[in-house]
Order: C-alpha cells, then sequence, then structure tokens
C-alpha cells in the first residue's frame, strides 16, 4: 500500500476561506484596540490639563518712590549670589539676590556731580523646615555713600526677616514666590526708612536740590511767618491799629500832668483837654462786662 505525503498533502488541499464568524471577530478586535489606546490617552491628557504651571509675574519696583541720592555713581555688589541646584536659585521669577539688585537699580538714583555710593547685598538666603510645610528667609543690603571732595561719608544697613507656612496642595515655587514677595515688601520699606531717618543729608530732588536745604533757606519776610521779637510786639498796639494820634499823648506834659488827666476821667478836677489821657491811648481794649439784668425783669412762668 503506498503511503501518502502528509505534507504534499495538506499544501495540496486548498485552504479555507474564513468564515464570516471569523471576519467579524477580526474587525471587532481591530477595532478595540484602537478605541482602547485612544481613550487612555484622553485620559492623560486630561490628567495634565487639570493642573497647567504657575505662571509668576515679573518683579518691578519702579511704581514706589525713588531715593535720590546725592552721588555721581550707585554700584551694585552682589555677595550672596545663588548657588546652582540651591532654594534660592529656584525661587521664581527671580533668586532672591537679582530682586535686591533690581529693587537697588530702581529705586536708588545717583542725582549728584561727586561721590560713590556702594549697594551691597549681604545675605538672601531662603530655607525650608523644620517641615515640608515652613519656609523662612533672611535678606540683608548696606548702602554706603562716599565723596571725598566734601569730606562726607554715610552707610545704613537694612535686614528683613520673614516666616511663613504654606497652605494646603500648593507647589514649592508658589511657596518660594510667596515668602519673596513678604520679604521683599519689608525690604523696600526697611530701605527707605533706614535712608531717610540716617542718610537725610544726601537725599535731593530729581534735579539733584538738596532736600535739606529747602527747608533751612524759608524766606523769613514772609508775612505768615511771626517775628522774632513775637512777644514784644504783641504788647504793643500797632500804629495802623491806633485810634488816638500818638504824636500828641506827652507833647510836653509832665508825670503830673498825666496823673490829672487820669483822675479827671475819674470825676476829679482835671481839666480835659480834648486829646484823651495817656492810659487811654496804651491801655489794651478791655472786653465788656456782663451785668446781671434788672431786678423783675426776669420773671417765672406760671
Amino acid at each position: 500500500m503506498k503511503k501518502t505525503d502528509t505534507a504534499a498533502t495538506r499544501s495540496a488541499v486548498p485552504s479555507t476561506p474564513p468564515g464570516p464568524a471569523f471576519i467579524a471577530r477580526s474587525r471587532r478586535g481591530s477595532a478595540f484596540l484602537p478605541g482602547f489606546f485612544l481613550s487612555g490617552l484622553f485620559v492623560v491628557l486630561t490628567a495634565c490639563s487639570s493642573t497647567p504651571p504657575e505662571i509668576f509675574p515679573k518683579a518691578d519696583y519702579s511704581y514706589l518712590p525713588p531715593l535720590n541720592l546725592n552721588v555721581a555713581n550707585i554700584a551694585i555688589n552682589d555677595q550672596a549670589p545663588a548657588q546652582p541646584g540651591s532654594l534660592e536659585a529656584k525661587a521664581p521669577p527671580l533668586p532672591p539676590d537679582q530682586n535686591l539688585a533690581l529693587m537697588a537699580r530702581q529705586r536708588l538714583h545717583a542725582t549728584g556731580s561727586s561721590g560713590q555710593g556702594t549697594f551691597t547685598i549681604n545675605q538672601a538666603s531662603l530655607q525650608q523646615g523644620p517641615g515640608d510645610d515652613v519656609y523662612s528667609g533672611i535678606y540683608s543690603v548696606t548702602l554706603t555713600l562716599d565723596d571725598p571732595i566734601t569730606h562726607h561719608h554715610g552707610q545704613i544697613t537694612a535686614r528683613v526677616t520673614h516666616r511663613t507656612e504654606a497652605a494646603p496642595d500648593t507647589t514649592q515655587d508658589h511657596n518660594l514666590y510667596v515668602l519673596n514677595q513678604a520679604l521683599m515688601d519689608d525690604m523696600n520699606v526697611e530701605l527707605e526708612f533706614q535712608v531717610r531717618k540716617n542718610l537725610a543729608s544726601w537725599l535731593t530732588d530729581a534735579t539733584g536740590a538738596p532736600l535739606s536745604g529747602t527747608v533751612q533757606s524759608q524766606n523769613l519776610d514772609s508775612p505768615t511767618l511771626a517775628p522774632l521779637n513775637s512777644d514784644a510786639a504783641a504788647l504793643t498796639p500797632s500804629s495802623s491799629t491806633s485810634t488816638t494820634p500818638t504824636p500828641n499823648l506827652y507833647n510836653g506834659q509832665s508825670s503830673g500832668n498825666l496823673d490829672s488827666s487820669t483822675a479827671g476821667l475819674d470825676g476829679g478836677s482835671g481839666a480835659d483837654n480834648g486829646m484823651g489821657s495817656a492810659d487811654d491811648a496804651l491801655a489794651a481794649p478791655v472786653a465788656p462786662r456782663l451785668h446781671s439784668p434788672p431786678p423783675h425783669a426776669l420773671q417765672a412762668p406760671y
């Protein structure tokens, strides 16, 4: 009996075309896989779009009052630069030392013709802890003014500290931004206070005129200012308000005549010459006396 080659037999037998059920299952599977992939991608994109990165406004201190100083130049010396990878370097929108330098450029203006000013950043540190929700910082700056021509020297130091607790569900960038804003607000106030208190003689207006000289150069002849001998002037009647001619007060009369004229006004025997007495001219005006009403003028109602 002749053996039949099974492999050749299998290859010679025509393959049976797939039935409708297999085609349907294949189509459902191919349609299912892309749908599942798109659904997962949509979930991932939705999760990413729900927490967009926070955008922090750019630092600006030009809206604050400028401090005009009577020096020709102001240099900035940064002795506390932010180290790469440190917490200070991560603070948005700028590291603290750059914020302090920006404040100095926008608020300290050199309006003089000589002298040198130096704004030194001594410390600009940010710390986290104890715990993940506690943040603290220290900013310290020094302003030195020198004018060798006038032998004038001045120096102030402004130092501020702040500590804050992070709000729930906030990022580190947000917490560092809030901390830096609080520190810079305090530094602007402290710096201006120290300058106006201890460097007042260096302050000028926008044209370079010293502010301290405006008070010392007031016009002393102004009618709004009282004279130096105000006490004596208050006791001496003014010629413009006197009703009796002053040249005829004494007119050769002696002190005895003055006494007699006064006595005549009091009902004595002294003669009245029609010019009035010296006491009348020199006496200050007297307020009228208040008299009680005559008897029976007031009656109680019945």
